[in-house]
């Protein structure tokens, strides 16, 4: 697992993951939170999924 905590804006962040290379990204946000979701982003095709943290890590797991 990887945490970026360096102070810089998300889509420098983002970048920074598709060169290197990480095939997930987890976007956590002030909306999905307010409903208990968390939406998971494949790198590979870009598809883009909300759901539940115990979802979400059952999905990254396998």
């Amino acid at each position: 697992m990887l945490y970026d905590d360096l102070d810089q804006r998300p889509g420098a962040k983002f970048a920074t993951a598709d060169l290197i290379g990480i095939p997930w990204q987890i976007l956590v946000g002030p909306k999905g939170l307010a409903e208990n979701k968390i939406e998971i982003k494949k790198r590979a095709d870009g598809s883009r999924e909300l759901m539940t943290e115990a979802d979400a890590a059952k999905r990254l797991a396998g």
